[in-house]
């Protein structure tokens, strides 16, 4: 989980480096803009990830439950 959120990190970084280098970054608002969508994309996988492991463990406490 670790490795993926670096890679993610690693993406996010290079996409707001290549904004910066094409001249967009002379605006103020296009670095925070994309490092803030990089950021909110991130929270969004943290979010479905953390909803998926929760339900596995519900299915595995009823599982035991049942027999």
């Amino acid at each position: 989980m670790r490795r993926e959120r670096d890679r993610r990190t690693r993406i996010a970084d290079a996409a707001i480096e290549r904004v910066v280098e094409q001249g967009l970054g002379r605006s103020r608002i296009w670095p925070p803009m994309v490092g803030w969508v990089c950021r909110a994309f991130d929270v969004v996988l943290r979010t479905r990830r953390a909803l998926l492991e929760a339900t596995a463990a519900w299915l595995a406490i009823l599982r035991g439950a049942l027999g």
